[in-house]
């Protein structure tokens, strides 16, 4: 299934990454080859995709996917849908 948002939740040890819609999410954890991420200089298209950073504890996935729909609600009113 395609979903049109992700959330990713990084620590020094894992990234939880979850992929969303309004009715369904699936979830997946990367474990890195390398002790820190460098999306800016590794994958630079990927990087300027990213809306915003927030700084949150460990939070569950459920609670994580609450955040992101939470914030994406007003992110999506002030951009255009392709």
């Amino acid at each position: 299934m395609s979903h049109y948002h992700c959330v990713v939740w990084i620590d020094h040890e894992e990234a939880q990454i979850i992929q969303f819609d309004p009715d369904d999410a699936d979830a997946s954890v990367v474990h890195p080859k390398a002790k820190h991420e460098h999306l800016q200089t590794h994958a630079p298209a990927l990087a300027a995709r990213v809306v915003s950073v927030e700084t949150v504890d460990h939070p569950t996935d459920g609670e994580l996917l609450k955040f992101a729909r939470r914030h994406f609600v007003a992110d999506d009113r002030m951009r255009a849908q392709t």
